[in-house]
């Protein structure tokens, strides 16, 4: 993902930061040289950010803002960057507020964990829910308690194409973690690979098995 933030020119820029969280992606993307503009539902995590970048002496506008209610101006952004928060969203409303936000010609960088329906109707039923997914979930996680929210779901090909929609120039849409992240943990790194190297070989098939997508286009 941060392979396309950092090939476009920043400098100056304005750039939207969705769901920021602590401020993480925001602050590594202002010291490129951008405007950068973040929000988030958590007044916890948007204090922590605004101390974050004070402590780092750098100029990020963080605000506390719903995703479906954006209080930005029509037309502003040059750049759009959603990671790991429009599944917790309603997407429908709030691709259509990004789409008002960002400039015609902006750049739209997604990356957010997916499944398939289809998948999903392997992965919702008593056998995984009760049995399987319990005994491996220290397994993948490295502890029992996995941080995942109530509002929080996987997106589908249907969110998938609704984040597309605005998009006139689709550069990127690649799919990632077919086993990573089910069977095995991200943090082996080898088996990250190979799994890499089964989806582009499995490449037909990548949207119904992957369990995360990356798209990167221009509206």
């Amino acid at each position: 993902m941060f392979h396309h933030i950092t090939s476009i020119d920043l400098i100056g820029k304005k750039i939207l930061v969705v769901g920021c969280g602590a401020g993480d992606d925001a602050l590594r993307i202002a010291k490129l040289g951008a405007e950068v503009f973040a929000f988030d539902l958590s007044s916890e995590a948007i204090n922590l950010a605004k101390a974050l970048a004070s402590r780092e002496a750098l100029s990020v506008t963080f605000e506390e803002m719903a995703a479906e209610n954006l209080q930005y101006p029509d037309h502003f952004f040059d750049v759009v960057i959603a990671r790991d928060i429009l599944h917790h969203v309603d997407v429908t409303k709030t691709v259509a507020e990004l789409d008002r936000v960002s400039k015609p010609g902006a750049v739209w960088i997604v990356n957010e964990i997916y499944s398939h329906s289809a998948t999903e109707l392997v992965r919702r039923n008593f056998f995984t829910e009760r049995v399987l997914y319990p005994l491996m979930r220290h397994f993948i996680y490295g502890h029992d308690r996995p941080y995942i929210t109530e509002d929080e779901r996987k997106l589908s090909e249907r969110d998938i194409a609704k984040i597309k929609k605005p998009l006139s120039h689709l550069e990127v849409s690649k799919h990632f973690n077919f086993l990573v992240t089910r069977i095995f943990p991200d943090r082996w790194q080898n088996v990250a690979k190979i799994d890499r190297v089964l989806l582009v070989a499995l490449a037909p098939l990548a949207h119904f098995l992957s369990g995360r997508v990356l798209i990167v286009g221009r509206k």
